[in-house]
């Protein structure tokens, strides 16, 4: 509850600041989710939140379109900031009521999860991924902001993080966000170029000793998993994926010694396209060379354990550049 002295001041900023938050077009992760200074410190919302949307589920009073973005923007905030699983579950349960519940405030709800997936909490986040999952059949269209936040969780080490941010990425290759997610996707098996010097950086003698694998190389590993995953959904997306050039890219990723996790989901999703396309098997059998070759395609999971450094340079080096799917029979291994 608000402490006695609390002044009612505080309490209007904090509603101003819940209907700023799900009126925007996505929440600020990094405010609202990491630090919560803007938000105001050790303050208890359930008292403003529950009376605001007590009166939007009972639907009496006709509410406003203002009162409902507070309630929404004041549940996400409580969310937020609560590092407890209880009130967590019980905020979410009460977004999820309003999404299903209210017509009119879906959007509002439906834009402030997609700013929670910016949250720290690994509870958090798949009680978010979840919830999004559940009412994303009852959005159309899918908001293109969602691409980016829900990316950023396959560099969770988490596994159920994991396992929801997968569930809710095959969801969404149902609507109009598929080219730019998948084009993420691709884009991810390269690591940007900060993250390649920092990787560098701890190569160092004083951190050899580090076991602890990079977001960035779980991220790439995750990415090269769901392309697979989503490869073999069925043939217009394979399509899809070989002209944003994902061959190139995975091979690339195959070449990226230093990360076995990395290495593997490679060369795992890089054998389906082989299989799959035999433009595709032409171009690796001549990238990688005839004995490399062979062994990727006796064994592509451990293929990673016989790549030695001029092989991985080629490998990262490659020109392959499919893209004109026309030219690129697909084979019907069923």
């Amino acid at each position: 509850m608000l402490g006695a002295g609390t002044k009612s001041s505080s309490a209007r900023a904090t509603v101003k600041r819940g209907a700023e938050l799900s009126t925007d077009h996505h929440l600020d992760g990094k405010a609202g989710c990491s630090s919560g200074e803007n938000l105001g410190r050790g303050r208890s919302l359930v008292r403003p939140w529950s009376k605001t949307t007590d009166r939007l589920q009972r639907g009496s009073g006709k509410p406003s379109a203002s009162s409902g973005e507070e309630g929404v923007g004041i549940v996400a905030e409580c969310f937020a900031l609560s590092k407890k699983v209880e009130t967590q579950k019980t905020a979410r349960a009460l977004l999820e009521s309003l999404a299903h519940g209210n017509p009119k405030f879906q959007i509002q709800v439906y834009k402030a999860l997609i700013g929670l997936l910016s949250c720290t909490s690994p509870n958090g986040q798949c009680l978010v991924l979840q919830t999004l999952h559940g009412i994303q059949a009852t959005i159309k269209p899918a908001d293109q902001s969602v691409v980016e936040p829900l990316l950023n969780l396959l560099r969770s080490l988490h596994p159920q993080v994991q396992i929801e941010a997968f569930e809710l990425i095959s969801e969404l290759k149902h609507y109009e966000v598929r080219p730019a997610l998948l084009k993420s996707l691709v884009e991810l098996l390269k690591s940007p170029k900060q993250d390649v010097q920092r990787h560098k950086i701890l190569q160092g003698p004083e951190m050899s000793k580090m076991t602890e694998p990079l977001p960035v190389f779980v991220q790439q590993a995750a990415a090269a998993k769901v392309i697979r995953n989503l490869a073999q959904s069925g043939e217009e997306i394979s399509n899809e994926l070989l002209t944003l050039g994902v061959v190139h890219h995975l091979l690339y990723a195959m070449g990226k010694q230093g990360h076995a996790d990395t290495q593997r989901q490679a060369s795992l999703a890089l054998e389906y396209f082989v299989r799959t396309y035999p433009k595709v098997e032409e171009h690796a059998h001549r990238c990688m060379g005839a004995a490399l070759f062979e062994s990727f395609m006796c064994n592509p999971e451990d293929i990673y354990m016989k790549i030695d450094a001029s092989q991985a340079e080629i490998l990262q080096s490659n020109d392959v550049n499919i893209s004109d799917v026309e030219k690129v029979s697909f084979i019907n291994n069923e």
